[in-house]
């Protein structure tokens, strides 16, 4: 039979564990929101990769418009998890400014190298 002092320290880590509880679901929850998020932004970056790269294809003026959009898959792709997938992105998205290589879907292999790499 529990004394009354092991009941009130069974009462007291009762009420402790009750408090914390809905802390830990909330933050368990805001990571699920976080990682559905991520993974709804692919679809967009992608769709903005491959309009980066039919932009490139017209002269002077398409490149000026995707110039517009390509800042957005530098900020997109820079949340990746390691500094490898960082560093092949960047390396891929810059290619896409040198002129005789532009026709490449540079913006495109970038997106989907860190796709795939997300997946891992």
């Amino acid at each position: 039979m529990p004394t009354e002092h092991e009941h009130a320290e069974n009462l007291k880590s009762a009420r402790r564990d009750a408090k914390e509880s809905p802390k830990k679901l909330e933050s368990g929850s805001k990571s699920n929101k976080t990682s559905e998020q991520k993974t709804n932004l692919w679809p967009l970056a992608f769709a903005t990769a491959i309009a980066c790269d039919a932009l490139d294809l017209i002269p002077i003026i398409g490149w000026l418009i995707s110039l517009f959009f390509r800042p957005f898959l530098y900020i997109f792709l820079w949340k990746q998890k390691s500094a490898k997938s960082q560093a092949w992105s960047y390396i891929l998205l810059t290619l896409a400014f040198v002129p005789v290589i532009d026709v490449l879907p540079m913006d495109t292999a970038a997106v989907y190298k860190a796709y795939l790499q997300s997946k891992k």
